[in-house]
């Protein structure tokens, strides 16, 4: 049986709000919603069309494919009378290196996709690379001369120009997206002491974060974690969790554990993998580093990936393509007898 206080406390978040829904923090001006109104205000009226930020990523990353080649393609073409076949296939190869370039680069996530103009370098540095790549390559092939320098040097610039000019307006959809919450994704924080309190501030520090976190959890409880964790209510322990991932839209389920806690992170994992949320360890506050490539990020806070939900992202692309393909066919196929 749970205490009294602690079973009116995680009552309140399925209680009818009251009239008042808010209450004034004793130490900030800034009103502290309940956690039933709390809840309640960051659920959507209606439904809002999604579209998963990898596969937002992905079309950035195609049409940014078609943007560079594309150009090269009108220089060649009203630049060059021969060796057209040659121009083509460096084209082609100098966009997919670009694409790879430029997500080593980490230029296709989100946060970085919102706010373009805070990285114009490492997109120009990433371009000049790949054709400096091109260039050395043509070089020890000894193809070099089959090429104009005057084509290669336009093609330059131009690919500046205008991945300058398409990075602006992506950033301007990517800001759109996120603030109409087509591109935000819904995140519960699930942590206790300084690594939960690290990890909200590192993501509320970021104006161009797609992660809105909807929900924080203490470990520890109401009582012993305390009623506000940086300005969120604690919605109670793992089994107030537990219930709020089944009832609410939750894209993604934050630990804010130390890594080091790996006992308490495995029996975590072993309650919570159930639940159809991503989830990922917050290693903000963690002295172990990993590799670059080991992390995700959500804004500039680096995660560990625990588990992935089973169909998302490109994958729910793929079972839509299938389902639309199959059914056609077997509408085809069935329509003599029906």
């Amino acid at each position: 049986m749970p205490e009294p206080a602690l079973a009116s406390r995680e009552a309140d978040v399925f209680a009818k709000p009251s009239k008042e829904a808010t209450v004034a923090a004793p130490s900030q001006g800034a009103p502290i919603r309940t956690p039933r109104a709390f809840s309640e205000a960051e659920a959507p009226a209606t439904p809002q069309a999604r579209i998963s930020p990898l596969v937002y990523a992905g079309l950035v990353r195609l049409t940014e494919f078609t943007v560079v080649t594309g150009l090269g393609f009108l220089i060649a073409y009203a630049y060059i009378d021969e060796y057209f076949r040659q121009y083509a296939a460096a084209l082609v190869l100098t966009g997919i290196a670009s694409s790879f370039v430029f997500e080593g680069l980490g230029l296709y996530r989100t946060g970085v996709l919102a706010a373009a103009h805070r990285h114009l370098p490492s997109l120009v540095a990433g371009w000049t690379a790949t054709v400096g790549v091109m260039l050395a390559a043509l070089f020890f092939l000894k193809v070099s001369q089959e090429f104009s320098r005057a084509w290669i040097a336009i093609w330059y610039v131009t690919g500046i120009v205008g991945l300058v000019a398409f990075r602006g307006a992506v950033t301007a959809v990517t800001r759109r997206s996120i603030a109409s919450g087509s591109l935000m994704r819904r995140a519960v924080v699930y942590g206790t002491g300084d690594a939960c309190k690290s990890m909200i501030q590192g993501l509320n520090e970021d104006p161009d974060n797609d992660i809105k976190i909807v929900a924080v959890f203490d470990e520890r409880g109401p009582e012993r974690g305390g009623g506000i964790i940086e300005g969120y209510p604690n919605l109670g322990g793992i089994d107030a969790l537990m219930a709020y991932c089944r009832t609410n839209p939750v894209d993604m389920l934050i630990v804010a554990l130390p890594v080091s806690a790996e006992s308490r992170v495995l029996g975590l994992i072993k309650k919570l993998w159930v639940l159809p949320v991503d989830i990922r360890l917050a290693a903000q506050a963690s002295k172990i580093r990993f590799r670059p490539r080991a992390y995700s990020y959500a804004g500039n806070v680096p995660l560990i990936d625990l588990v992935d939900r089973p169909i998302a992202d490109w994958d729910k692309v793929l079972k839509w393509t299938f389902d639309k393909i199959i059914g056609t066919l077997a509408l085809i196929a069935l329509s003599p007898v029906m």
